[in-house]
């Protein structure tokens, strides 16, 4: 009887053991996964920064030169896409910021914006350009719809307020 009880206390300790074991090897794996998650996260967090931070400066240096433009005539309206890419990307950073880049161009030549592509001669080499076709309307408030996407996308609110063909049914009824 002696012995049985130590050949059960062994089995035990035995699974118990291996129970551990288990369960130390699954938190280990369950950490892992979820460190591997935030870092992909973070990343991802990071590389939309990137493209939208990109998106805007190509816009405002596309503005900027109609701008220029527009105050002397003799300067081209138009930037090339190779030169706009070489002064908001450093040269070490373009490979690696290659699929971003390539994001934005597809993003400013999809969108129906105030960006339009068009071939130019350059030298006598066809460069592919970026012309700003209109004026900024309101930069005011452009301004300031630009500091909070969320805000922006989830209401945008109509300058014009409320007006009397709004029709508000039973609204004020005082019979319920």
């Amino acid at each position: 009887a002696l012995r049985s009880i130590a050949c059960r206390a062994q089995q035990d300790i035995g699974k118990t053991t291996r129970n551990l074991i288990l369960l130390i090897i699954g938190s280990i794996g369950l950490l892992t996964l979820a460190w591997y998650l935030q870092k992909k996260s973070k990343a991802h967090e990071e590389n939309e920064e990137k493209y939208y931070n990109l998106l805007e400066n190509v816009n405002k240096l596309l503005e900027e030169q109609h701008e220029k433009y527009l105050r002397d005539p003799k300067i081209q309206p138009w930037l090339a896409i190779n030169q706009i890419r070489e002064k908001l990307i450093s040269e070490k950073d373009q490979e690696k910021l290659k699929d971003t880049w390539e994001r934005v161009k597809k993003q400013i030549d999809s969108e129906k914006s105030q960006v339009t592509s068009e071939s130019q001669d350059v030298n006598g080499e066809i460069v592919d350009v970026w012309r700003w076709e209109k004026a900024s309307p309101m930069k005011t408030r452009s301004k300031t719809a630009k500091k909070s996407t969320e805000e922006t996308t989830a209401f945008i609110t109509s300058e014009v307020g409320l007006t009397e063909c709004l029709k508000l049914r039973n609204c004020f009824r005082t019979d319920k």
